[in-house]
């Protein structure tokens, strides 16, 4: 087995600090490593099985590192003019939303980019329906988040190219750590005060970057969804007693789909 790892970093705006991003990236990223490796001998009988099927597991980090610093300076703009009196501001409002149009624009072409270039044929998110009213110190960012526009431009240039987009389940994909040990830790306590919601503690200690950790999960519940309705109903049934926590769906996680591999190998299942 080949391992390659590459880096491509780009930072002109020094205001907004990655720290530790990289390095946990890298932590995340040899726990799949160490996982390829103890089944390469299986995967290479698949692969040898069917010819036409290919083997490869590449992922990107995908950061808009001065586009977010630029928006949340403009934010911070005008929180202070409205703490003045000034709440209006409808010049930086429309710098702020042609900011965030862009970021949109530039996050859904790099996700389609990036799946054509390695041969994806299904691209997967999470079904996500904010409803009501948001809460929250955070909540003008969750208002900025465009995660349903990310998703109507990436269907609309996937299926121009042929791919398929299917959604998932979202509870719980960022609250389970992916290894199989349980809930994690979000909020991590930093030394100006405030608290650090991008990094999530695992019950073993690891931590790890709450998207990345999310991002397992969604993949894995789409597998184990599809894996599980080509099965024959009797076959179903014994791979559910092996990984009881199949049956609820809204809890499995990455370490599930390997416990359903190894199940099916051992049912003699291709």
């Amino acid at each position: 087995m080949q391992i390659t790892t590459s880096y491509g970093v780009r930072i002109k705006a020094n205001k907004t600090v990655l720290s530790n991003t990289v390095f946990i990236y890298r932590q995340a990223l040899s726990y799949v490593t160490d996982i390829v490796d103890l089944e390469w001998d299986f995967l290479t009988a698949v692969d040898s099985k069917y010819p036409n099927a290919r083997t490869m597991y590449i992922e990107k980090l995908i950061h808009s590192t001065k586009e977010k610093d630029r928006m949340y300076t403009l934010l911070n703009q005008i929180k202070r003019n409205q703490q003045r009196g000034n709440y209006r501001n409808p010049k930086l409002w429309s710098m702020v939303n042609n900011k965030n149009r862009g970021l949109t624009e530039k996050t859904a072409c790099a996700i389609v980019d990036f799946a054509m270039l390695w041969g994806a044929d299904v691209i997967v998110f999470e079904h996500i329906n904010l409803t009501g009213k948001i809460k929250g110190s955070r909540k003008q960012r969750l208002h900025l988040w465009k995660k349903c526009g990310v998703q109507e431009i990436v269907t609309s240039k996937a299926h121009l190219q042929g791919l398929r987009i299917r959604r998932v389940n979202p509870w719980g994909t960022s609250c389970f750590a992916f290894d199989g040990s349980g809930a994690v830790v979000r909020g991590e306590q930093l030394p100006s005060g405030r608290k650090n919601y991008q990094i999530c503690v695992f019950s073993s200690g690891k931590e790890y970057n709450c998207d990345l950790n999310a991002s397992y999960n969604i993949g894995a519940r789409y597998y184990i969804r599809e894996r599980l309705k080509s099965l024959p109903e009797m076959v179903r049934l014994e791979a559910e007693a092996k990984v009881p926590q199949l049956s609820k769906r809204t809890t499995c996680v990455l370490a599930d789909l390997i416990s359903l591999n190894v199940a099916l190998r051992d049912l003699d299942v291709a």
